[in-house]
């Protein structure tokens, strides 16, 4: 029995102790589970931090840089000499804990530092995230729950390798060669070399498979992902890590889209990205139109910032003044004309488009009777100048006359300018002397005893002892002596004499005027015209003459006036272009001399006046029309017209008399085109002032210059030497959207103008109108740089090869003006606002501009790119525990809730009394339109801890 009773003992020890060890084993387990389950909990929160992080740096950028085209411009500039050097960063600030800082900002990618273990700044520090818990019977106590500290690094003004490199040949390779490099089409950013923004062993970014040269380890067709997949790819040293992050940035994204503010509020709102115009697809002129003036013509509020920006051009405020035109109209004009140009640079025929503008700002193709008719630029002969001139005599001017007079010798005497021609002198001559001359007088002293003579079909009766002086061009006279005696007849017979005046006039009283009129035309291109060349030009003209009584000065405003008769002479006056010059390797014809209308007599007999009280005024000289020919071809060729309208009434232009006159005078005018293909504005528009100069006054004839005041073969400068000019018409279509720089543009003289040679001519450019347009149908491209980066190896990358200066001077000009203040809004602005960017020669337009066409395409402001880091510390907040403040070993100090308690130990190190339970670490690549302002994260990735 006791044996059985040993044995149930052993059984029954031995089931309490397996039980036992079960119970140990739950306990354990159960302990385990609740300190992972712990654990776990502190991870969980340290990413719920770290996100939270995240959030308040994405936070700080899009309300802190409101408004900002690039907040890089405000990020902290590390020392150049500095650890930190090339990594513009903004930081979380708190300098009341910068404990751990330095290892938290530090950041390892693959093998190699992204950033440095080094001090940024004494401010940068951890920011406290807090909670309330329940402590001591219930009350709400604050405590610290955990820290994050940020890191935002700006990239926006870097270089995306993926797109930067090529797999063609050798010569597509990115080593830096200078001038010998990557020939600048502006075609593709693949053109920009890696090795000239510092690179170091640049090819090795190209793909594995290449054309020829040396191949990279980017895999086909790429991308490279990130900075970690670049470090571990190319197991590059720091050096060259330090080097890839002042320039690499391997994100890039521009979406093909410009900005139309259409509530004019200066804000973007959502609605106002517009899509670019394809330049390379058929160009219609309504499209290009409503693309300048929005879909609001009247208004201007939705216009482009393009035409908005010309409003403080000192050329369009000086037009707005001199026409009293507003605004909204001037930018409209503005806007049709340069529509009209584009089109006819790119249409294949040579005939100039017309459209005309509605009341509420509508462009309507075609011409209309009534309204202002514009026309496009084509590649041709304009009318660019006349001179006229107004003859007018107080003699009644006679077309010719013809018939003689029969006296005996003592009866005559004649007087001329080789001298008295009496009965003494035909003794001497004889038979048959003939006089030629301009001027005679003589005098009859018995009476007529053959009278033959008429002057345009008018016998006069000459009064005997009465003195007749006659005047001709060219008169001929001949004597005869019948007898061959002193004492016989003699007779005087003219022949023929033009434009003759007799005084006295026995046949009237009067005045008599005529017109005068030069012309010229002008090929403006370099390069042949297209034939035929114009050898006259057509001048329809109008002079309306009134002859005048002049009363006595015995009235208050002087003396009175009389209209007696008023005559309208309208003629159409065929100006042969008979000299021709090569100005500035265009083309020019003009007339040497002036061609003449006939005299218009005004006679007043007949009318009840005072003899003597006669005076004149031209009430109107009056161009009612230009045509430039070329008789060349049956029937002739029509190559220019003014003014441009379908409106026979309206005239080109309108001068008068200001003060009348009673004595033989002559009257001039000039009138040239500032731009001989700008030449359609008649004087009734507001605009005439704007594109015609008027000399020596655009209402007044000018009086009394015996002299030549016009200017007319005086031309000396065409497009290729005018300031910003150098205009084309290439009648095929636009390869590269800074081509737009050879449109003509609606200034005379000038193309569109996307530089500046100097700082005073960055007012009144057109470089915004670039960022309307593109070529091809994509609407995603990648790769483009920010010109307003603050990176100078990126810059001297982005203009290596494509500027007229060195890359050097262009990368130094941006960053320059940069430093002033200067901020670019549009992609080819920054050429408009830095004159170092291009040479100081405003007669270079085509030269400089070509650079603009190599870079347009690859440059936006739009994108903005940030590497954000954030590390966040799960933290178990504690009270009441004493601890050494400063490592001096005594405990100076009990740590207490809500404040981050960390001692020293008597080395000098960091003792936590408030635990840190957890890490996290995250790299977030952010990218912000800096138009809308909208932030997106395009890559997020969790850091080793």
């Amino acid at each position: 029995m006791a044996g059985e009773r040993g044995a149930a003992l052993m059984v029954t020890l031995g089931v309490l102790s397996v039980l036992l060890v079960i119970g140990l084993a739950f306990a354990s387990m159960a302990m385990s589970s609740r300190l992972l389950s712990s654990l776990e909990a502190d991870a969980v929160r340290s990413r719920l931090l770290a996100h939270a992080g995240l959030e308040r740096a994405m936070a700080v950028l899009q309300h802190g840089f409101d408004g900002q085209m690039y907040p890089g411009d405000r990020f902290y500039v590390p020392p150049q000499a500095g650890a930190w050097a090339g990594r513009d960063c903004l930081a979380s600030v708190n300098a009341a804990d910068t404990h751990g800082i330095v290892s938290a900002l530090a950041t390892t990618i693959g093998p190699r530092m992204f950033t440095p273990v080094a001090a940024l700044d004494s401010d940068v520090g951890w920011i406290p995230m807090r909670s309330i818990r329940c402590i001591d019977a219930g009350v709400e106590t604050p405590v610290i729950i955990g820290r994050v500290c940020y890191l935002v690094l700006d990239e926006s003004g870097k270089l995306d390798p993926t797109p930067c490199v090529s797999s063609g040949g050798a010569a597509d390779g990115e080593t830096a060669g200078g001038a010998a490099g990557q020939p600048r089409t502006g075609a593709t950013v693949s053109e920009i070399c890696l090795g000239d923004a510092g690179v170091p062993d640049p090819d090795r970014f190209r793909p594995v498979s290449v054309a020829g040269g040396t191949a990279g380890h980017m895999t086909t067709g790429g991308p490279w992902f990130s900075m970690d997949h670049v470090a571990r790819t190319l197991q590059c040293s720091q050096a060259d890590m330090n080097q890839f992050c002042r320039v690499l940035h391997p994100f890039s994204r521009d979406v093909e889209a410009f900005w139309r503010d259409r509530n004019n509020n200066g804000h973007w709102d959502t609605g106002e990205d517009e899509p670019r115009l394809d330049l390379s697809g058929n160009l219609d002129l309504g499209a290009l139109y409503r693309l300048f003036v929005g879909p609001d013509a009247a208004s201007g509020d939705d216009d482009c910032l393009w035409l908005k920006e010309l409003d403080s051009s000192p050329w369009v405020q000086a037009w707005q003044t001199s026409s009293g035109r507003s605004v909204a109209e001037i930018r409209r004009h503005i806007a049709a004309q340069t529509a009209l140009n584009i089109v006819d640079y790119v249409d294949a025929d040579v005939l100039p488009t017309g459209a005309y503008l509605t009341a509420d700002g509508q462009l309507v193709a075609g011409m209309e009777v009534g309204v202002t008719n514009l026309r496009g630029i084509e590649r041709g002969w304009g009318f660019s100048a006349l001179a006229a001139r107004v003859d007018v005599t107080t003699k009644i001017v006679y077309e010719h006359a013809v018939g003689g007079l029969s006296l005996l010798p003592p009866d005559l005497e004649i007087y001329t300018p080789i001298g008295i021609i009496n009965q003494a002198f035909l003794k001497k001559a004889g038979d048959g002397f003939v006089y030629d001359g301009p001027v005679l007088m003589f005098v009859m002293r018995g009476h007529n005893q053959d009278q033959t003579m008429e002057f345009d079909g008018e016998r006069p009766h000459f009064a005997p002892t009465t003195a007749y002086t006659v005047e001709a061009e060219q008169m001929q006279l001949r004597l005869f002596n019948p007898t061959g005696h002193g004492s016989g007849q003699w007779r005087i017979d003219i022949t023929y004499s033009h434009n003759v005046t007799m005084k006295p006039d026995p046949l009237h009283r009067g005045f008599s005027f005529r017109s005068r009129l030069k012309a010229q035309a002008f090929f403006p291109f370099a390069g042949t015209p297209p034939a035929p060349d114009p050898n006259q030009v057509d001048i329809r003209a109008t002079v309306v003459f009134d002859a005048l009584e002049v009363g006595d000065d015995h009235h208050y405003g002087g003396p009175s006036e009389t209209l007696l008769r008023s005559v309208t002479e309208e003629t159409t006056t065929n100006v042969p272009l008979d000299t021709g010059s090569a100005p500035d390797a265009g083309r020019l014809a003009y007339a040497s001399a002036y061609t003449m209308a006939p005299w218009t007599k005004v006679t007043i007999e007949g009318i009840d006046h005072h003899e003597g009280h006669e005076a004149y005024r031209i009430r109107s000289l009056t161009v009612n029309g230009v045509s430039v020919l070329s008789t060349a071809t049956v029937p002739a060729t029509v190559l220019d017209s003014c003014p441009m309208t379908l409106d026979a009434s309206v005239s080109l232009c309108q001068w008068r008399q200001q003060v009348r006159n009673n004595t033989d005078q002559q009257f001039y005018a000039y009138l040239a085109a500032y731009d001989p293909l700008l030449n359609g504005i008649p004087q009734s528009q507001a605009d005439f002032a704007t594109y015609w100069e008027a000399l020596p006054d655009a209402q007044y004839l000018a009086v009394g210059d015996p002299s030549d005041p016009s200017r007319i073969g005086g031309v000396t400068v065409a497009y290729p030497s005018a300031p910003y000019c150098d205009v084309e018409v290439k009648n095929a279509g636009l390869v590269r959207v800074g081509e737009l720089g050879r449109v003509h543009s609606c200034r005379p003289m000038q193309s569109l103008r996307l530089w500046s040679a100097v700082l005073a001519d960055e007012v009144g450019h057109d470089a915004h109108i670039l960022d309307l347009f593109k070529i091809g149908a994509e609407n995603r491209k990648y790769g483009k740089v920010n010109p307003n980066s603050l990176r100078r190896d990126v810059l001297r990358a982005l203009f290596a090869r494509a500027t007229t200066v060195s890359a050097d001077a262009a990368a130094d000009a941006v960053l320059a003006r940069r430093a002033q203040g200067v901020m670019f809004r549009s992609p080819a602005e920054c050429f408009a606002r830095v004159p170092g960017l291009s040479g100081g020669n405003p007669a270079s337009d085509d030269v400089e501009e070509t650079a603009v066409s190599r870079l347009a395409e690859l440059m936006t402001v739009r994108q903005n790119y940030f590497t954000i880091l954030v590390t966040a510390q799960a933290i178990q907040d504690k009270a009441g525990v004493a601890y050494d403040s400063d490592g001096d070993g005594t405990l100076d100090r009990t740590a207490a809730y809500n404040v981050l308690d960390v001692g020293k130990d008597t080395s000098g190190k960091d003792v936590y009394v408030d635990r840190i339970l957890a890490e996290k670490r995250l790299l977030a690549v952010v990218y912000r339109d800096a138009l809308q302002n909208r932030l997106r994260i395009e890559r997020l990735q969790y850091l080793q801890e």
